[in-house]
């Protein structure tokens, strides 16, 4: 396995012995997925990432996978006779979860889908909707069941039939879980408008700074190190909670004033955009961040890609535990793979 190593300029490559300065570099390479910016919904180690899509004649929703260049399309094997599949999680051993609607059952159904073989995750009775939103390698599922009469919602943990109510912090009414690592820790947010994350059933807040109005998580890995959304002092800011410590993540330079924060893998290396406005307008630009640096994307593409060649990216949305980025821009949607 490689990692990520910072040079005075650009990103080093090496092997996983410790993070160092260092002047030897290794950028990336760049394979186009698709050619309109998707939204993909997951990315494992293994390279292989899922998008979801309309298909035509019917505009059904249905999920692909992209691997290696070839895309296929999986929903007719999770369920033949739906009209919407959206995979959202993809873990290391290929499993996915989502959720699915059948012309026959108008609510959403969430499931697991594993080996080839379809389980129904129905945490509880008479929901209207299941959502799920993550999957670790566990096969443990993080998601929420609603109820559209009484605008109820539950939070759970999924673990083969078994299920994991996760409470909202005292006072408050309602939990939104977003990411599970492989020790069965979740974070996300609840109503009151902060992350939280949840040791078993206890939630607790996630530290942040000062001025911060309201924060999310997004994600979290094996470290316990986690990744969180925030507004501070107005503005959109990417935040980064290690060692029982939270600051917010630099920008490019002094024209930006936002950021966005949304994978982080186990070596702490993260992946998001930061933002430039001009004229009213937002501009992203893909950024990586590692230690206390960011860095622009857009700019460590291999030289062995020609400069008219080189598409515009605006944000990262994936990194696996390999330096391997999902990256999008107007021109689409592309993967990064570090260059030998």
């Amino acid at each position: 396995m490689k990692h990520l190593v910072l040079s005075s300029l650009t990103i080093a490559l090496t092997t996983l012995s410790s993070l160092a300065y260092a002047s030897p570099y290794v950028t990336f390479d760049i394979q186009q997925v698709s050619d309109e910016p998707k939204g993909v919904t997951a990315f494992n180690n293994s390279g292989e990432l899922t998008y979801s899509d309309y298909v035509l004649p019917s505009f059904d929703f249905h999920t692909f996978v992209w691997k290696d260049g070839i895309t296929t399309d999986i929903s007719g094997d999770i369920d033949p006779g739906a009209y919407y599949v959206d995979v959202q999680a993809l873990n290391d051993r290929g499993d996915m979860a989502g959720m699915r609607s059948s012309s026959s059952d108008q609510t959403i159904r969430s499931f697991l889908y594993s080996n080839g073989q379809v389980t129904s995750v129905e945490p509880f009775s008479g929901a209207d909707a299941v959502f799920v939103y993550d999957l670790n390698n566990r096969r443990q599922i993080v998601g929420t069941s609603t109820s559209f009469g009484d605008q109820s919602s539950v939070a759970f943990v999924w673990d083969a039939g078994k299920l994991r109510v996760l409470a909202p912090l005292p006072g408050s009414t309602a939990a939104s879980p977003k990411a599970i690592n492989d020790h069965g820790i979740v974070v996300g947010r609840d109503a009151s408008g902060f992350g939280v994350i949840w040791r078993e059933q206890s939630p607790a807040l996630i530290p942040v700074p000062s001025g911060t109005e309201s924060s999310e998580a997004a994600d979290i890995n094996d470290n316990g190190d986690v990744i969180l959304q925030a507004s501070v002092n107005g503005n959109d800011r990417a935040l980064y909670w290690h060692n029982g410590r939270t600051r917010m993540l630099p920008l490019l330079d002094d024209s930006q004033s936002a950021s966005a924060v949304f994978d982080i893998n186990e070596l702490d290396v993260m992946v998001g955009a930061t933002f430039t406005e001009v004229a009213g307008a937002s501009t992203g630009t893909a950024t990586l961040w590692l230690g206390n640096r960011a860095f622009d994307l857009n700019t460590l593409l291999s030289d062995s890609i020609p400069p008219e060649s080189r598409p515009r990216l605006s944000f990262a949305k994936f990194i696996n535990d390999k330096g391997q980025i999902v990256a999008s821009g107007p021109s689409g949607t592309f993967l990064l793979t570090p260059h030998r």
